[in-house]
Protein backbone atom coordinates (compact mmCIF):
# COMPACT_ATOMS: atom_id res chain seq x y z
CA UNK A 1 0.00 0.00 0.00
CA UNK A 2 1.31 3.39 -1.09
CA UNK A 3 1.54 5.84 1.71
CA UNK A 4 1.15 9.67 0.92
CA UNK A 5 4.30 10.12 -0.09
CA UNK A 6 4.75 7.43 -1.77
CA UNK A 7 2.36 8.29 -3.85
CA UNK A 8 3.51 11.44 -4.64
CA UNK A 9 7.16 9.73 -5.44
CA UNK A 10 5.20 7.61 -7.62
CA UNK A 11 3.52 10.83 -9.71
CA UNK A 12 7.14 13.00 -10.06
CA UNK A 13 8.68 9.42 -11.56
CA UNK A 14 5.49 8.95 -14.23
CA UNK A 15 5.98 13.52 -14.76
CA UNK A 16 8.96 12.93 -15.12
CA UNK A 17 8.74 9.89 -17.75
CA UNK A 18 5.83 10.58 -19.14
CA UNK A 19 5.94 14.27 -19.67
CA UNK A 20 2.56 16.05 -20.80
CA UNK A 21 0.90 12.52 -21.82
CA UNK A 22 0.10 12.85 -18.27
CA UNK A 23 -0.54 16.12 -17.60
CA UNK A 24 1.70 16.52 -15.12
CA UNK A 25 4.13 19.48 -17.63
CA UNK A 26 4.06 22.18 -16.47
CA UNK A 27 1.34 24.75 -18.36
CA UNK A 28 2.02 26.72 -21.26
CA UNK A 29 2.39 30.09 -21.70
CA UNK A 30 -1.11 31.21 -22.24
CA UNK A 31 -2.02 35.28 -23.74
CA UNK A 32 -4.42 37.36 -22.19
CA UNK A 33 -6.04 40.17 -24.31
CA UNK A 34 -5.85 43.51 -23.03
CA UNK A 35 -7.49 45.52 -25.31
CA UNK A 36 -10.68 43.24 -25.42
CA UNK A 37 -13.07 45.72 -23.66
CA UNK A 38 -11.62 48.54 -25.08
CA UNK A 39 -13.97 50.32 -27.48
CA UNK A 40 -11.82 52.64 -30.28
CA UNK A 41 -13.20 56.05 -30.22
CA UNK A 42 -13.90 58.02 -33.71
CA UNK A 43 -11.51 59.67 -35.02
CA UNK A 44 -11.79 62.44 -37.23
CA UNK A 45 -7.99 62.26 -39.67
CA UNK A 46 -10.01 64.23 -42.40
CA UNK A 47 -6.97 67.03 -43.47
CA UNK A 48 -4.31 65.13 -41.60
CA UNK A 49 -1.95 64.24 -44.17
CA UNK A 50 -0.60 68.16 -45.04
CA UNK A 51 2.13 68.45 -46.78
CA UNK A 52 3.65 69.54 -43.60
CA UNK A 53 3.14 65.88 -42.57
CA UNK A 54 4.00 64.20 -45.02
CA UNK A 55 7.42 65.85 -45.93
CA UNK A 56 8.31 65.28 -42.08
CA UNK A 57 7.30 61.41 -42.88
CA UNK A 58 9.67 61.54 -45.80
CA UNK A 59 12.29 63.31 -43.80
CA UNK A 60 12.31 60.41 -41.69
CA UNK A 61 12.33 58.00 -44.10
CA UNK A 62 15.25 58.89 -45.88
CA UNK A 63 17.07 59.75 -42.86
CA UNK A 64 16.67 56.41 -41.26
CA UNK A 65 17.03 54.49 -45.00
CA UNK A 66 20.89 56.43 -44.49
CA UNK A 67 21.42 55.15 -40.98
CA UNK A 68 20.53 51.56 -42.21
CA UNK A 69 22.84 51.49 -45.61
CA UNK A 70 24.45 48.24 -45.51
CA UNK A 71 28.37 48.26 -46.42
CA UNK A 72 28.98 48.79 -49.91
CA UNK A 73 28.51 45.84 -52.08
CA UNK A 74 25.61 44.59 -49.52
CA UNK A 75 21.79 44.57 -49.62
CA UNK A 76 19.83 47.04 -47.67
CA UNK A 77 16.16 47.04 -47.75
CA UNK A 78 14.34 48.82 -44.85
CA UNK A 79 10.50 49.79 -44.15
CA UNK A 80 10.67 53.52 -42.77
CA UNK A 81 6.96 53.20 -42.25
CA UNK A 82 6.71 50.03 -40.20
CA UNK A 83 9.14 51.98 -38.09
CA UNK A 84 7.75 54.72 -38.26
CA UNK A 85 4.56 53.27 -36.66
CA UNK A 86 6.15 51.37 -34.45
CA UNK A 87 7.67 54.30 -32.73
CA UNK A 88 4.48 56.28 -33.14
CA UNK A 89 2.69 53.69 -30.34
CA UNK A 90 6.00 53.85 -28.42
CA UNK A 91 6.16 57.68 -28.19
CA UNK A 92 2.65 57.51 -26.54
CA UNK A 93 3.98 56.19 -23.87
CA UNK A 94 6.92 58.69 -23.28
CA UNK A 95 6.56 62.05 -21.71
CA UNK A 96 9.20 65.25 -20.46
CA UNK A 97 12.51 65.49 -22.34
CA UNK A 98 11.71 61.49 -23.96
CA UNK A 99 8.55 62.43 -25.60
CA UNK A 100 10.29 65.88 -27.33
CA UNK A 101 13.44 63.10 -28.37
CA UNK A 102 10.34 61.05 -30.65
CA UNK A 103 8.98 64.64 -31.80
CA UNK A 104 12.16 65.94 -33.15
CA UNK A 105 13.06 62.29 -34.91
CA UNK A 106 10.07 62.19 -36.03
CA UNK A 107 9.19 65.73 -37.20
CA UNK A 108 5.72 65.98 -35.86
CA UNK A 109 4.33 66.93 -32.36
CA UNK A 110 2.12 63.74 -30.59
CA UNK A 111 -1.66 64.71 -31.53
CA UNK A 112 -0.03 65.59 -35.25
CA UNK A 113 2.31 62.13 -35.49
CA UNK A 114 -1.26 59.75 -33.68
CA UNK A 115 -3.47 61.47 -36.62
CA UNK A 116 -1.54 61.25 -39.66
CA UNK A 117 -0.25 57.41 -38.13
CA UNK A 118 -3.99 56.20 -38.60
CA UNK A 119 -4.63 58.36 -41.60
CA UNK A 120 -1.62 56.71 -43.62
CA UNK A 121 -2.86 53.52 -42.25
CA UNK A 122 -6.63 54.15 -43.75
CA UNK A 123 -5.54 55.38 -46.73
CA UNK A 124 -2.63 52.55 -47.68
CA UNK A 125 -5.19 49.61 -46.78
CA UNK A 126 -7.81 51.10 -48.98
CA UNK A 127 -5.92 50.75 -51.88
CA UNK A 128 -8.01 49.35 -54.76
CA UNK A 129 -7.07 46.71 -58.05
CA UNK A 130 -5.82 43.37 -56.48
CA UNK A 131 -3.19 44.92 -54.63
CA UNK A 132 -3.42 43.55 -50.62
CA UNK A 133 -1.94 45.92 -48.11
CA UNK A 134 -1.84 44.93 -44.85
CA UNK A 135 -0.81 46.83 -41.56
CA UNK A 136 -1.16 45.40 -38.21
CA UNK A 137 -0.10 46.51 -34.44
CA UNK A 138 0.33 44.97 -31.33
CA UNK A 139 1.83 46.02 -27.53
CA UNK A 140 3.13 42.75 -25.87
CA UNK A 141 3.19 43.23 -21.98
CA UNK A 142 5.19 40.52 -19.63
CA UNK A 143 2.58 39.27 -16.89
CA UNK A 144 4.38 41.43 -13.70
CA UNK A 145 3.63 45.00 -15.81
CA UNK A 146 0.96 46.65 -15.46
CA UNK A 147 -0.05 49.16 -18.48
CA UNK A 148 -1.79 52.53 -18.09
CA UNK A 149 -5.46 52.31 -19.14
CA UNK A 150 -5.23 55.84 -21.31
CA UNK A 151 -1.77 54.32 -22.89
CA UNK A 152 -3.61 51.66 -24.22
CA UNK A 153 -6.62 53.70 -25.37
CA UNK A 154 -4.17 55.68 -27.30
CA UNK A 155 -3.04 52.75 -29.12
CA UNK A 156 -6.30 51.45 -30.19
CA UNK A 157 -7.63 54.46 -30.97
CA UNK A 158 -4.76 55.48 -33.66
CA UNK A 159 -2.49 52.30 -34.30
CA UNK A 160 -5.32 49.91 -33.54
CA UNK A 161 -3.28 47.96 -31.43
CA UNK A 162 -4.08 44.57 -29.44
CA UNK A 163 -2.17 44.07 -26.21
CA UNK A 164 -1.70 40.98 -24.92
CA UNK A 165 0.06 39.87 -21.47
CA UNK A 166 2.00 36.65 -21.27
CA UNK A 167 4.84 35.45 -19.14
CA UNK A 168 7.99 36.94 -20.36
CA UNK A 169 9.71 34.40 -18.74
CA UNK A 170 8.32 31.46 -20.66
CA UNK A 171 9.69 30.51 -24.36
CA UNK A 172 6.14 30.23 -25.52
CA UNK A 173 5.48 33.84 -25.35
CA UNK A 174 8.10 34.49 -27.94
CA UNK A 175 6.48 31.88 -30.06
CA UNK A 176 3.38 33.82 -29.55
CA UNK A 177 4.92 36.72 -30.38
CA UNK A 178 6.51 35.60 -33.72
CA UNK A 179 3.61 33.79 -34.60
CA UNK A 180 2.27 37.10 -34.75
CA UNK A 181 4.44 38.84 -37.19
CA UNK A 182 4.54 35.14 -39.27
CA UNK A 183 0.68 34.71 -39.82
CA UNK A 184 0.57 38.76 -40.71
CA UNK A 185 3.28 38.49 -43.28
CA UNK A 186 1.96 35.86 -44.79
CA UNK A 187 5.13 33.70 -43.47
CA UNK A 188 7.69 36.32 -45.24
CA UNK A 189 8.42 37.52 -41.89
CA UNK A 190 8.96 34.25 -40.03
CA UNK A 191 10.00 35.87 -36.81
CA UNK A 192 11.21 39.16 -34.97
CA UNK A 193 12.42 38.15 -31.69
CA UNK A 194 15.12 35.24 -30.79
CA UNK A 195 14.65 35.27 -26.87
CA UNK A 196 13.12 37.74 -24.05
CA UNK A 197 15.82 38.77 -21.55
CA UNK A 198 14.74 38.76 -17.70
CA UNK A 199 14.83 42.54 -18.08
CA UNK A 200 12.47 42.57 -20.95
CA UNK A 201 8.92 43.92 -20.06
CA UNK A 202 7.19 45.06 -23.22
CA UNK A 203 7.10 44.97 -26.68
CA UNK A 204 5.74 46.97 -29.25
CA UNK A 205 5.21 45.45 -33.25
CA UNK A 206 4.43 46.49 -36.14
CA UNK A 207 3.96 44.57 -39.54
CA UNK A 208 3.07 45.43 -43.24
CA UNK A 209 2.59 43.47 -45.66
CA UNK A 210 2.07 44.22 -49.63
CA UNK A 211 1.52 41.81 -52.71
CA UNK A 212 1.17 43.92 -55.82
CA UNK A 213 0.65 43.06 -59.18
CA UNK A 214 1.75 45.41 -61.93
CA UNK A 215 -0.52 47.44 -64.09
CA UNK A 216 1.43 45.71 -67.02
CA UNK A 217 2.80 42.81 -66.18
CA UNK A 218 5.95 41.20 -67.65
CA UNK A 219 5.71 38.34 -70.29
CA UNK A 220 7.76 35.17 -68.54
CA UNK A 221 8.49 34.36 -71.99
CA UNK A 222 10.64 37.56 -72.22
CA UNK A 223 12.48 36.55 -69.20
CA UNK A 224 15.93 36.12 -70.26
CA UNK A 225 19.37 35.23 -68.63
CA UNK A 226 22.32 38.06 -68.30
CA UNK A 227 25.08 39.79 -66.49
CA UNK A 228 24.63 41.49 -63.63
CA UNK A 229 28.05 43.75 -62.90
CA UNK A 230 28.81 43.52 -58.90
CA UNK A 231 30.63 46.78 -56.99
CA UNK A 232 33.77 45.22 -57.40
CA UNK A 233 33.78 44.42 -61.17
CA UNK A 234 32.85 40.66 -61.22
CA UNK A 235 29.26 39.45 -63.10
CA UNK A 236 27.09 37.38 -62.14
CA UNK A 237 24.03 35.59 -63.96
CA UNK A 238 20.72 37.30 -63.54
CA UNK A 239 16.95 36.79 -65.26
CA UNK A 240 15.98 39.81 -66.55
CA UNK A 241 12.34 40.55 -67.33
CA UNK A 242 11.34 42.43 -70.26
CA UNK A 243 8.38 43.07 -72.31
CA UNK A 244 10.02 44.84 -75.17
CA UNK A 245 10.40 48.18 -76.08
CA UNK A 246 7.03 50.08 -74.84
CA UNK A 247 6.50 53.07 -73.45
CA UNK A 248 7.26 53.65 -69.83
CA UNK A 249 7.30 56.00 -66.57
CA UNK A 250 11.40 57.42 -66.99
CA UNK A 251 12.65 59.21 -63.98
CA UNK A 252 15.78 61.60 -64.52
CA UNK A 253 17.27 63.42 -61.50
CA UNK A 254 20.45 65.23 -60.88
CA UNK A 255 22.72 62.49 -63.26
CA UNK A 256 20.65 59.54 -62.18
CA UNK A 257 17.86 57.36 -64.67
CA UNK A 258 15.72 55.27 -63.28
CA UNK A 259 11.71 53.94 -64.09
CA UNK A 260 8.58 54.20 -61.99
CA UNK A 261 6.35 51.01 -62.17
CA UNK A 262 2.52 51.51 -61.26
CA UNK A 263 0.79 48.77 -59.92
CA UNK A 264 -2.88 47.91 -60.82
CA UNK A 265 -4.11 49.44 -57.94
CA UNK A 266 -3.49 52.89 -59.39
CA UNK A 267 -2.25 54.20 -56.31
CA UNK A 268 1.75 52.12 -55.49
CA UNK A 269 4.77 52.01 -58.13
CA UNK A 270 8.23 50.70 -57.94
CA UNK A 271 11.14 52.41 -58.83
CA UNK A 272 14.34 51.74 -59.91
CA UNK A 273 17.18 54.03 -59.91
CA UNK A 274 20.67 53.97 -61.35
CA UNK A 275 23.14 56.24 -59.95
CA UNK A 276 24.84 58.52 -61.70
CA UNK A 277 28.14 58.09 -63.45
CA UNK A 278 30.70 57.46 -61.04
CA UNK A 279 29.03 57.24 -58.11
CA UNK A 280 27.96 53.88 -56.34
CA UNK A 281 24.85 53.25 -54.92
CA UNK A 282 25.41 53.88 -51.93
CA UNK A 283 27.10 57.10 -52.40
CA UNK A 284 23.69 57.99 -54.36
CA UNK A 285 21.30 56.99 -51.55
CA UNK A 286 23.13 59.23 -49.41
CA UNK A 287 22.55 62.18 -51.28
CA UNK A 288 18.63 61.54 -51.06
CA UNK A 289 16.61 63.43 -49.10
CA UNK A 290 12.74 64.06 -48.55
CA UNK A 291 13.22 67.16 -51.11
CA UNK A 292 15.51 64.92 -53.36
CA UNK A 293 13.04 62.15 -53.43
CA UNK A 294 9.89 64.21 -54.03
CA UNK A 295 11.99 65.84 -57.25
CA UNK A 296 12.86 62.75 -58.30
CA UNK A 297 9.14 61.02 -58.49
CA UNK A 298 8.24 64.56 -59.98
CA UNK A 299 10.85 63.55 -62.59
CA UNK A 300 8.82 61.03 -64.27
CA UNK A 301 7.98 61.17 -67.96
CA UNK A 302 6.39 58.90 -70.57
CA UNK A 303 9.21 57.59 -72.78
CA UNK A 304 9.30 54.48 -74.91
CA UNK A 305 12.17 51.98 -73.77
CA UNK A 306 13.71 48.60 -73.63
CA UNK A 307 13.79 48.03 -69.94
CA UNK A 308 15.72 44.91 -68.13
CA UNK A 309 14.39 44.50 -64.50
CA UNK A 310 16.61 41.94 -62.55
CA UNK A 311 14.11 39.07 -61.31
CA UNK A 312 15.20 39.12 -57.47
CA UNK A 313 14.02 38.59 -53.85
CA UNK A 314 16.01 40.52 -51.06
CA UNK A 315 15.67 39.86 -47.51
CA UNK A 316 17.18 42.02 -44.61
CA UNK A 317 17.61 42.69 -40.95
CA UNK A 318 18.76 45.56 -38.69
CA UNK A 319 19.10 46.28 -35.34
CA UNK A 320 18.46 50.12 -35.30
CA UNK A 321 19.39 51.23 -32.14
CA UNK A 322 22.93 52.34 -33.25
CA UNK A 323 21.28 54.73 -36.44
CA UNK A 324 18.21 56.24 -33.65
CA UNK A 325 20.32 57.39 -31.47
CA UNK A 326 22.38 59.17 -34.15
CA UNK A 327 19.01 61.08 -35.43
CA UNK A 328 18.49 62.30 -31.86
CA UNK A 329 16.24 59.43 -29.93
CA UNK A 330 19.27 58.37 -27.73
CA UNK A 331 17.51 59.55 -24.54
CA UNK A 332 15.16 57.29 -24.94
CA UNK A 333 17.84 53.91 -25.06
CA UNK A 334 19.49 55.33 -21.92
CA UNK A 335 17.94 54.01 -18.49
CA UNK A 336 19.05 56.78 -16.54
CA UNK A 337 17.55 59.30 -18.54
CA UNK A 338 14.36 58.10 -20.44
CA UNK A 339 11.18 58.74 -19.43
CA UNK A 340 8.31 56.48 -20.52
CA UNK A 341 5.66 57.37 -17.33
CA UNK A 342 2.70 57.08 -19.38
CA UNK A 343 3.03 53.45 -20.35
CA UNK A 344 2.17 51.65 -17.04
CA UNK A 345 3.55 50.97 -14.02
CA UNK A 346 7.05 51.80 -13.01
CA UNK A 347 7.38 53.77 -16.58
CA UNK A 348 9.90 55.97 -15.36
CA UNK A 349 11.87 52.86 -14.98
CA UNK A 350 11.44 52.02 -18.95
CA UNK A 351 14.29 51.91 -21.81
CA UNK A 352 14.43 51.09 -25.27
CA UNK A 353 17.03 48.31 -25.29
CA UNK A 354 16.47 47.62 -29.18
CA UNK A 355 14.07 48.41 -32.21
CA UNK A 356 14.56 45.40 -34.49
CA UNK A 357 14.11 45.12 -38.09
CA UNK A 358 13.60 42.97 -40.61
CA UNK A 359 12.49 43.15 -44.21
CA UNK A 360 11.73 40.88 -47.80
CA UNK A 361 10.72 42.11 -50.99
CA UNK A 362 10.27 39.79 -54.47
CA UNK A 363 10.46 41.05 -57.89
CA UNK A 364 8.93 39.07 -60.26
CA UNK A 365 7.31 39.42 -63.48
CA UNK A 366 3.47 39.22 -61.96
CA UNK A 367 4.51 41.99 -59.86
CA UNK A 368 6.03 42.32 -55.91
CA UNK A 369 5.39 40.55 -52.57
CA UNK A 370 6.78 42.43 -49.41
CA UNK A 371 6.58 42.73 -46.11
CA UNK A 372 7.85 44.65 -43.28
CA UNK A 373 8.31 43.47 -39.37
CA UNK A 374 9.55 46.47 -36.75
CA UNK A 375 9.50 45.20 -32.51
CA UNK A 376 10.50 47.98 -30.32
CA UNK A 377 11.65 46.32 -27.15
CA UNK A 378 11.15 47.79 -23.44
CA UNK A 379 13.35 47.12 -20.55
CA UNK A 380 13.06 47.70 -17.31
CA UNK A 381 16.20 48.98 -15.00
CA UNK A 382 17.77 46.50 -13.07
CA UNK A 383 16.67 47.82 -9.64
CA UNK A 384 13.37 46.63 -10.54
CA UNK A 385 13.99 43.48 -11.50
CA UNK A 386 13.09 40.50 -9.25
CA UNK A 387 16.21 38.80 -7.18
CA UNK A 388 16.79 36.00 -8.54
CA UNK A 389 19.53 34.14 -10.20
CA UNK A 390 19.78 31.61 -13.15
CA UNK A 391 20.66 28.50 -13.46
CA UNK A 392 21.22 26.95 -17.28
CA UNK A 393 21.53 23.38 -17.56
CA UNK A 394 23.62 23.88 -20.52
CA UNK A 395 26.76 21.54 -20.06
CA UNK A 396 26.68 17.79 -19.30
CA UNK A 397 24.83 16.99 -16.40
CA UNK A 398 23.77 14.30 -14.31
CA UNK A 399 19.91 13.85 -13.99
CA UNK A 400 17.91 11.19 -11.43
CA UNK A 401 14.50 9.76 -10.72
CA UNK A 402 13.63 9.18 -7.15
CA UNK A 403 11.63 8.28 -4.39
CA UNK A 404 11.14 11.13 -2.27
CA UNK A 405 9.52 9.02 0.36
CA UNK A 406 12.94 6.70 0.89
CA UNK A 407 15.18 8.69 -1.22
CA UNK A 408 15.95 5.63 -3.06
CA UNK A 409 17.12 7.18 -6.72
CA UNK A 410 14.75 4.96 -9.51
CA UNK A 411 16.99 6.18 -12.55
CA UNK A 412 20.21 7.80 -12.44
CA UNK A 413 21.93 9.19 -15.20
CA UNK A 414 24.19 12.01 -17.14
CA UNK A 415 22.98 13.91 -19.84
CA UNK A 416 26.47 14.76 -22.24
CA UNK A 417 24.58 15.46 -25.45
CA UNK A 418 21.02 15.83 -25.59
CA UNK A 419 20.76 15.23 -29.76
CA UNK A 420 22.46 11.92 -29.54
Amino acid sequence: MLTKNGTTALLLVLCLLLGSMTGCASPKATAASLTEGITANTVDTQGALTEEALKAARDFATALWHESLAKEGENTLVSPLSVFLALGMTANGAQEDTLSAFQNVLGLPLDTLNLVSRALAEKLMGVSGSTILHIANSIWYDEDFQAHEEFLQTNVDYFDAAAYQAPFRKAETVTMINNWVKDRTQGLIPDIIDRLDPANVMVLVNTLYLNAKWQQQFDPADTDQGNFTLCDGSTVAVDFMSNDVRPEQVLSHQGAQGVLLPYDDDQLAYIAVLPPAGMTANQYAATLNGDAFSDLLASAQEEKILLLLPKYASEYDITLNEGLKRLGLARAFDPELADFGRMGTAGNDLFISQVIHKTRIEVAEKGTEAAAATGVVMDITSALLDDYRTIAFNRPFVYAVVDLDTGLPLFLGVLANPVN
